[in-house]
């Protein structure tokens, strides 16, 4: 006998003559079917019916009935998908690139990396000009030693003023130089490495 599922259903009753019974079938709870749904490349997002599920490889609940769901990944095109009762236990997709959005990745990383590379070369005179400053007032009142005769104890004390000025700025002037060279190095990193996603894919 079925029961209003569909599901086979057999069941044995003894009967004494002329007797009747009515039989109620009453469905076992089904444990709900899980899907594995995978990408390549892997972390991609996973949406059904608008709502995130999850990120690849991702051990789904399937749904009673289809859903489309969307799965998405940076610099790989949208994939539509469906769904539901009739997904197998695994379920793969393969994503496109992106080449459009690669092409604007590169050029984005290209311009920063330029960007940070102009500012490095502009910071470098800047530092030269502060060191040869300083150098020049020390020559005069250097920090240790005897200043140059001829000059007054105000004039001394203004120019130590000024040399001490210009050393401070220079220090700092080299530690914004050095700050602007490593992030010019890791514009570079990125920009490289963009490139080679980009050359591979």
């Amino acid at each position: 006998m079925s029961d209003e599922s569909g599901e086979r259903r057999r069941e044995e009753v003894e009967l004494e003559p002329g007797e009747v019974r009515q039989l109620s079938f009453v469905p076992d709870a089904r444990k709900p079917r899980m899907s594995l749904v995978d990408t390549s490349p892997v972390s991609a997002n996973l949406y059904l019916q608008s709502r995130w599920a999850g990120e690849t490889p991702l051990a789904l609940t399937l749904p009673e009935r289809d859903q489309l769901g969307l799965i998405r990944r940076e610099g790989y095109l949208d994939s539509r998908v469906v769904l539901g009762p009739r997904t197998g236990p695994r379920f793969q997709r393969t994503l496109q690139p992106d080449i459009e959005d690669q092409a604007a990745r590169l050029r984005d990383s290209r311009r920063r990396f330029y960007r940070a590379f102009g500012y490095f070369v502009l910071s470098v005179p800047v530092t030269l000009v502060l060191n040869g400053v300083y150098e020049n007032l020390s020559s005069a009142v250097p920090r240790e030693g005897a200043a140059l005769p001829g000059l007054s104890s105000s004039e001394r004390d203004r120019i130590a003023m000024q040399r001490e000025t210009a050393y401070w700025a220079t220090l700092g002037s080299l530690t914004v130089s050095v700050g602007l060279f490593v992030n010019m190095g890791v514009r570079l990193s990125q920009y490289i490495r963009t490139g080679e996603e980009a050359h591979y894919r």
